[in-house]
């Protein structure tokens, strides 16, 4: 589902954050990587006076020799890989980028509030932010349904539960009479789900569970600001999920083309129609 994921480095350290969620995702070598160094452009005109000399140079250099250090890792992994830096650190230069690249998922560390909630709102490319700091997850990914649009990311989900080897707890808000569709559509994707809740504060009970991942639709502003702030569980957050059929898992109608011979005029009278013997 994910064949191409751009790896969005904001600080050195994201690679460490980013590390395991990119291992479990990447798990076929057929998975193209992309990596992307921002590089803040008011520390480059700084610098830049630097670059000059033959024995400094800014940080567009530095990042540049350390994106060629990872993608050669990569590479000596198995992986086909490549990678790129950018000056500017902001939403809409990584949303450019991983549309220009045809990218199926951006991975980046929630490290900057302000950058992932822009980032959610705007690409139209799926989101996977992981908070930066580590805990013990439930094996549970957490999907919550607010009404039918909701319900075309259980797909995604799935496939995050079966890479995490965890089960679909799915939290409800308005969308209570959605539950059983959506347990239909999970049966579908052969993923367990464990767990149906009904909450009436879907980001309060959201950050009270503890999950490996949270799948969802992009988020109203009060409640997407809230789970960046507060939520130690990596947010994937789907704008533009495919739509699903009107009539996905609805049983097909048979139609038969039955060909009928013409209707026969009966006869007038019990000879005609019939030679003598």
């Amino acid at each position: 589902m994910f064949e191409h994921l751009l790896i969005a480095l904001d600080h050195p350290d994201d690679r460490r954050t980013l590390r395991p969620h990119f291992r479990r995702i990447a798990q076929k070598r057929t998975t193209r990587v992309t990596l992307m160094q921002m590089v803040s452009f008011v520390q480059t005109l700084a610098q830049m006076a630097g670059e000059l000399s033959p024995r400094t140079h800014g940080d567009d250099k530095s990042a540049a020799e350390f994106v060629d250090a990872l993608v050669a890792t990569l590479r000596s992994e198995g992986f086909s890989a490549d990678g790129f830096t950018d000056i500017g650190r902001n939403a809409l230069m990584v949303a450019s980028a991983a549309e220009s690249i045809n990218a199926s998922l951006i991975l980046m560390a929630l490290r900057r509030q302000t950058l992932a909630q822009e980032l959610f709102r705007m690409s139209t490319v799926p989101v996977l932010a992981v908070p930066v700091g580590r805990r013990r997850p439930a094996p549970q990914v957490l999907v919550p349904i607010e009404d039918a649009g909701s319900l075309q990311v259980i797909p995604q989900a799935a496939a995050m539960s079966r890479l995490l080897r965890a089960s679909l707890t799915f939290v409800a808000a308005e969308g209570q009479d959605l539950l059983p569709r959506a347990r239909e559509l999970a049966d579908h994707e052969l993923v367990s789900t464990e767990e149906t809740l009904v909450a009436d504060d879907l980001a309060s009970t959201l950050l009270d569970l503890s999950g490996a991942m949270i799948v969802m639709r992009s988020p109203k502003h009060e409640v997407a600001a809230r789970l960046i702030r507060e939520s130690r569980i990596p947010l994937l957050v789907i704008r533009r999920p495919p739509p699903l059929p009107a009539d996905f898992l609805a049983p097909q109608p048979v139609h038969l083309e039955v060909t009928m011979p013409p209707p026969r005029r009966p006869p007038r009278n019990p000879l005609e129609g019939h030679s003598a013997p």
